[in-house]
């Protein structure tokens, strides 16, 4: 502790703790001391000492005489700082999963979708599209494109230009791959 205060240790000798902490007179009314002396028993405090720059588990524990009466107490103060951000550490993450777990639309249930079109009925029972039923009721978003399937059916010429330029650039690779090996034989 007198490391921690910048001080000596020969200074603390004979003063009591809350003068070396608090700079007063007369322990904090509700330090385990205080409370000690009060009733004669243990006494335990979780506290920021603002002098420590830390928070500390500061316990108490009464010694007596052989006539029973209370003499002094033991102080002990447990440095509790990297424990405390640590709790507060976990009770920020708490908090940002909570918030973010209310944010998060999960689609369930039954789905009424229109076999032809694809359309789903929301939940006042108006027919929309399922990119936007989806849209709304979830994280998700969309791009679109055509699988292979579609564009068969819905543009045969590009398709057809399409599957004949894959072909030549297969055979262009193939024909390179051949005269690449021939070389290095």
């Amino acid at each position: 502790m007198a490391d921690r205060l910048g001080a000596t240790r020969e200074s603390f000798k004979g003063k009591p703790c809350y003068t070396l902490f608090h700079g007063t007179q007369t322990p904090p009314a509700q330090s385990p001391h205080s409370l000690s002396l009060k009733d004669n028993q243990e006494h335990t405090l979780e506290s920021y000492e603002r002098q420590l720059n830390g928070f500390f588990i500061i316990s108490t524990s009464p010694i007596f005489d052989p006539e029973g009466k209370m003499i002094g107490s033991v102080h002990v103060a447990r440095d509790i700082t990297k424990r405390k951000e640590a709790e507060d550490e976990k009770e920020r993450l708490i908090r940002e999963l909570q918030q973010a777990l209310q944010n998060i639309k999960v689609l369930s249930g039954l789905l009424p979708i229109c076999a032809e079109c694809k359309k789903i009925r929301n939940d006042q029972g108006y027919w929309e599209q399922i990119e936007n039923y989806i849209r709304d009721h979830s994280e998700a978003t969309f791009s679109h494109g055509l699988c292979p399937d579609c564009l068969k059916s819905l543009y045969p010429e590009i398709n057809k230009k399409l599957t004949e330029q894959r072909k030549s650039e297969a055979k262009t690779s193939g024909s390179e791959a051949n005269r690449s090996e021939k070389r290095s034989e």
